[in-house]
Parts: structure tokens; C-alpha cells; sequence
């Protein structure tokens, strides 16, 4: 009897043994996953694996089976993820519930080889309606494309597409704040726009058709910036926020940010604290200097600023 008990119970160990080295066999099996951002094209900004978010730099091991989620955004905003390939046979699907903890995000399961996720980005075709109202006492509004085709309200555009908003401010002491529109249940849905020059904004195509208003803020007292280019150096200024050069005179408003940059001859050379000052006295902050560039920064104050530049001989 205790003879048969030991053949049995051996038996018992041996078939556990091969259960366990063939359930390993057929599902912990790992393997290599790979992505990266395409510059200008797209970028991916996180992955989970089986709901766990990789923090290290791709390739990483997956287990085969495991469920990938990868958030994918394409770098021009009239542009759209349109497939999303893993390895020779799998395609992720884009989860689209809302209700979803990985909404908006691209999903897979991890297949049973080595892959390198592939990703394929299209121009948008659907279009949604952009229109707007003046507001008599207020502002007037035009729009445009960024190639300067005019804009009329009601129009149906691409989702995406760069909008050039030029907006008149007819009430007095008044000055644009932002842009959105009130929803029905009387809540204020921004617009997010970035500033171009005095009266010029860029905002983009959103996903839901759109009537743009414009809130309007105290008008905020500005002061003026004079800068000039002259022989031997050229000066570029900017405003922190904002894409394009400024023109001098700037008109700037209290503590904003102003970049300074100077580009010199080959035979010229800044001397740092002296070679560059804000008149009358304003610190003005050397950041960096890249060849024959000079970069700088100040913050508008409460008085009018002129920039003085008093290159020298570079030293042989």
C-alpha cells in the first residue's frame, strides 16, 4: 500500500511539473515592443501595459497577450491618427467610450513576436461650423485662413485648420481677454488662442462646431519699447506668448516677459554690463550667447524703455 501511495504521489509531482513548464511555455512567453516620436509628424506621450503606465525608454518586454494602450498625438492640429500597425498582423483599435479609463487612447493586445509600433497620420476631412457675431458697442470680428482666404461666419471648416482672427474693439477702456463661447447652461468654453500682433490671434479648428465670442477685459495701460538695428549688429525682439517679432515701437503692457536678441558682424563683440543696457535704468538679464548671437531678457516695468547697443571690436 505505502508502495502504491509513493508511485502515486510521484506521479502526482511529475504531472504538476509538466502542467507548470507548460502553462509557462504557452503564456509567459515575453516579447520586445518598441515605439518612438516621429519629429514633426507625431508624438506619443505615454503607454500602459497591462494597465500599468512604463515609465523607461522603448524597447521594453511585454507578455505576449498583455494589453498595450499608447496615447498618440500628430504635431499639426489639422492633421488626424488614422492607423496605428504592431508588428505583421496586428492593428490597434482606438478606444472611443468616453466612460473608458483609457479614452482616446490607441489598444492592442502585445502579439507573439517582436514588433515596432507603426503609425499613420492624415490630413482631417471632417469638418465642423465656425461662426460668430459682432457685437454692436463692443468689437467687430473678421477671420481668415493662414494663406488669407476670407472667412465668412456659418462657414464649415476642417477640424484643425488655422483661423486668423483680427478683432476691432469699438467699446472704450476695453481690450480682448480670450475667446470661447457660452454653453446652455450659461458655462464659459474656452477657445485657446495665441496672440500674433496688436489686433491678431491664431486659434485652430476645434472638434464641435463653434460660435466664437470674444470677452472683453479693462484696458490694461501700456508703454513703449524703441529698439533699433544698426550697422554692425541687427535686433530681434519678442514677447513671451507671443509667435511674432515685435515692431519698434512695441507697445508693451507692466511685466511681461521680452526677449532681446542681437546678432553681430563678424568684427563686432558685446562687452557683458556695458555692451547692452535699457534706458532709463532696467536690468536686462544676458541668457546665453550662440556664435555671433546675443540673447537676452528683461520685464517691462511702469515707464517707457529704449535699448541702447554699444558694440565693440572683437578682440583679434
Amino acid at each position: 500500500m505505502g508502495r502504491h501511495l509513493r508511485k502515486t504521489g510521484l506521479l502526482l509531482t511529475v504531472l504538476l511539473a509538466f502542467v507548470l513548464r507548460t502553462w509557462g511555455e504557452e503564456t509567459l512567453i515575453f516579447k520586445s515592443l518598441n515605439w518612438g516620436n516621429k519629429e514633426g509628424v507625431y508624438s506619443i506621450s505615454r503607454v500602459d501595459v497591462d494597465q500599468t503606465k512604463i515609465l523607461k525608454a522603448p524597447p521594453v518586454n511585454a507578455l505576449v497577450g498583455d494589453e498595450v494602450a499608447m496615447y498618440i498625438s500628430p504635431d499639426k492640429p489639422w492633421q488626424e491618427v488614422t492607423e496605428v500597425k504592431v508588428g505583421s498582423k496586428t492593428y490597434a483599435k482606438l478606444d472611443t467610450d468616453k466612460n473608458s479609463s483609457y479614452f482616446n487612447a490607441w489598444r492592442f493586445k502585445m502579439p507573439n513576436e517582436d514588433v515596432t509600433v507603426e503609425v499613420t497620420v492624415s490630413d482631417r476631412t471632417a469638418t465642423k461650423k465656425f461662426s460668430w457675431k459682432d457685437v454692436a458697442g463692443k468689437y467687430s470680428l473678421t477671420a481668415a485662413k493662414a494663406d488669407g482666404t476670407p472667412i465668412t461666419s456659418g462657414s464649415d471648416i476642417i477640424i484643425g485648420t488655422e483661423i486668423i482672427l483680427t478683432v476691432t474693439v469699438t467699446e472704450a477702456n476695453k481690450e480682448v481677454e480670450k475667446f470661447g463661447e457660452t454653453t446652455a447652461e450659461g458655462n464659459w468654453n474656452p477657445t485657446p488662442s495665441t496672440p500674433l500682433e496688436a489686433n491678431k490671434w491664431k486659434i485652430y479648428m476645434p472638434e464641435v462646431d463653434t460660435k466664437l465670442e470674444v470677452a472683453l477685459q479693462d484696458l490694461i495701460p501700456t508703454h513703449t519699447f524703441t529698439f533699433e538695428s544698426k550697422e554692425g549688429y541687427q535686433v530681434t525682439v519678442y514677447q513671451k506668448g507671443v509667435e511674432r517679432p515685435l515692431s519698434s515701437p512695441a507697445a508693451l503692457k507692466p511685466g511681461v516677459r521680452v526677449y532681446v536678441h542681437i546678432k553681430l558682424s563678424n568684427d563686432k563683440w558685446l562687452v557683458e554690463g556695458s555692451g547692452v543696457k535699457l534706458e532709463p535704468s532696467k536690468f536686462i538679464r544676458l541668457l546665453s550667447v550662440e556664435g555671433d548671437v546675443h540673447r537676452y531678457a528683461f520685464t517691462m516695468g511702469e515707464n517707457d524703455l529704449t535699448l541702447n547697443v554699444t558694440p565693440v571690436s572683437r578682440p583679434a
